[in-house]
């Protein structure tokens, strides 16, 4: 969904409630008896048959069996490479992962199957922040890199937050505008753990470290280095280069902006994984004690040692 709306009714007052990925908008208070006008609009509002209206993404549609009330097929309509808007199929062997939070980047990754070429893709919808660069910009400049998940297509400013709620000319400060892209991708193998052999999980992290400092000499740091954002690629160990992919670049960013551009909140990413230098900055952010200073390539790094002692510790 976009969005949801809701009414929290007591015995002499009504409010609007909108939730969104930018977090939860309430309305004033309302007085159903003095304003029953309002309140009538209100509720008819909330009852439209018109699913845009209600906030659900009509890009997505799903065929319902109507003696079991389960989702039987499903389609998203997509850019192909060409530019052209298509009708991918949800494989329904899966379900999709969905981001369990409301406010953030709420991404939803759906398995399709192209209708003309039969293969299989990855399409990913998420929510940035209007402050940093699409998840597109990335995978384009890192496109003939080996082990970094190939772009097929992409659509760009798909909705934007701050038009599904009242304009206000004080918003409050943890606001932020959070604009939707959705991204057409090759599909991987499978997780990082889901190795079969000693071989594999090493030759993965090493062709993902590999694809980690291509990036970094091309200006791009990832950022958010986890064992879901490492897949495993050809299975092939004689194809070097393509054994682990890296995926996930919401939180990259470019190396050459200024250190005060860069957002400096430690909280982004995967608290697991992340280095004791942003752990640390984490608690001193959360007192508000300094300013603490924007993550570099050493941070991922020591985030891939992490992964690999993850997986050293619970498997056999």
């Amino acid at each position: 969904r976009l969005f949801v709306r809701a009414l929290l009714i007591t015995e002499e007052t009504v409010y609007l409630v909108h939730f969104d990925r930018s977090g939860v908008y309430l309305s004033r208070p309302i007085n159903i008896h003095k304003d029953p006008y309002t309140f009538v609009r209100l509720v008819v509002g909330l009852s439209s048959c018109d699913e845009h209206v209600l906030g659900l993404d009509t890009s997505v549609s799903w065929t319902v069996d109507r003696r079991t009330g389960r989702k039987v097929s499903g389609k998203v309509r997509a850019q192909d490479s060409d530019g052209s808007l298509i009708e991918y199929e949800i494989c329904m062997a899966m379900p999709p992962f969905v981001r369990a939070t409301i406010r953030g980047r709420g991404t939803v990754c759906y398995r399709a199957i192209h209708p003309k070429e039969r293969t299989e893709v990855i399409i990913k919808d998420s929510w940035r922040t209007d402050t940093r660069f699409p998840e597109s910009t990335f995978l384009k400049a890192g496109k003939d890199i080996d082990g970094v998940v190939k772009i097929l297509a992409y659509e760009d400013n798909c909705g934007e937050t701050r038009f599904y709620r009242h304009e206000d000319k004080h918003p409050h400060p943890s606001f932020h505008n959070r604009i939707k892209s959705r991204i057409v991708m090759s599909h991987c193998t499978g997780p990082l753990d889901t190795f079969t052999t000693r071989f594999q999980l090493i030759a993965a992290l090493r062709d993902a470290i590999q694809a980690h400092h291509e990036l970094w000499l091309l200006g791009i740091l990832h950022r958010d280095i986890s064992i879901r954002n490492i897949l495993l690629g050809d299975p092939n160990p004689e194809h070097v280069g393509q054994r682990g992919i890296l995926i996930d670049f919401d939180m990259a960013i470019w190396m050459s902006r200024t250190a005060e551009s860069v957002s400096k909140d430690p909280r982004s990413g995967a608290q697991r994984w992340q280095s004791i230098a942003t752990l640390r900055n984490r608690i001193a952010f959360a007192k508000k004690k300094l300013d603490p200073p924007a993550a570099d390539h050493l941070d991922d790094l020591e985030s891939f040692f992490y992964v690999l002692c993850f997986l050293v510790l619970i498997f056999e």
